[in-house]
């Protein structure tokens, strides 16, 4: 982003952040602040994401987690757990899981990892399914190339199969690094 493009994004931000101090702001304003505060990357503006967490608008919901990623990933990872643990809306859990994903990339962290293997047994949701195997495969250090999600077309996603084979496997890589 050239400079010129981030004072234009800052003004942005800054009329979009008065009228939503007043509560003024509709949905579209709404998500539009998320959206630029995550572009912006703007740590001041962690408060207003994690109060749209909160919003209404389950479209706002996900550019705000979305958000808070660009923001501050590793310091969320605890906030993104809490998202896909309650919220309502199956596509805002997914960007939650993904953002778990993300946050924790090849860390071979294993209370994440198991954490992920307990919520990939309870889902039912073929979209929430695939995104928590895809956050697993992450954090075990699994080429992008492998991630299940980026094979299988949105009109597909209900075929979505989980390689319980795979899981073990990571999952004893995992735990055998942690030993060491």
């Amino acid at each position: 982003m050239s400079i010129h493009e981030a004072k234009e994004k800052r003004r942005e931000l800054d009329l979009l952040l008065a009228k939503f101090s007043t509560g003024e702001a509709q949905a579209e304003e709404r998500l539009r602040l998320a959206v630029v505060a995550g572009e912006l990357r703007d740590a001041g503006t962690i408060n207003i994401v994690l109060s749209l967490i909160e919003d209404p608008d389950e479209q706002v919901r996900w550019y705000a987690v979305n958000s808070l990623l660009k923001i501050d990933r590793s310091s969320s990872v605890h906030i993104f757990w809490d998202i896909f643990e309650k919220d309502p809306d199956e596509d805002v859990r997914s960007m939650a899981i993904a953002c778990i994903g993300n946050s924790m990339i090849g860390s071979l962290d294993k209370s994440t990892f198991m954490r992920l293997k307990a919520a990939l047994s309870r889902e039912r949701s073929p979209l929430l399914k695939g995104s928590v195997y895809d956050s697993m495969l992450m954090v075990a250090a699994v080429q992008p190339s492998e991630w299940s999600l980026s094979k299988v077309s949105w009109r597909d996603l209900d075929k979505f199969e989980v390689d319980w084979a795979k899981v073990e496997e990571l999952e004893k890589k995992i735990l055998e690094e942690n030993q060491e």
